[in-house]
């Protein structure tokens, strides 16, 4: 299962599985909503499109596991064995 936990800026990616609850990413993921962001757009939309990106994967990653549960057990450890290292 996966979650997102978001604060007023910050994006969290969370994993959790038997094995325990992970963040899946070790990038910060962030959304300044400052005044210098509002006048050049261009790190706001880099940022929003870099988490778009996670969401849509995570999604991606939903749909497929829910055709394919032993794939998704497969990708789960995959990725617990890549947060760990």
């Amino acid at each position: 299962m996966s979650g997102i936990v978001i604060t007023a800026t910050d994006w969290y990616f969370i994993l959790h599985s038997t094995e325990g609850i992970y963040c899946m990413s070790r990038t910060e993921y962030r959304i300044s909503l400052t005044e210098d962001a509002i006048k050049d757009p261009t790190d706001l939309r880099k940022n929003v499109k870099r988490i778009l990106g996670v969401i849509v994967g995570l999604l991606k990653d939903r749909v497929s596991a829910s055709e394919e549960s032993a794939n998704k057990k497969r990708r789960v450890e995959e990725i617990i064995k890549k947060i760990i290292a």
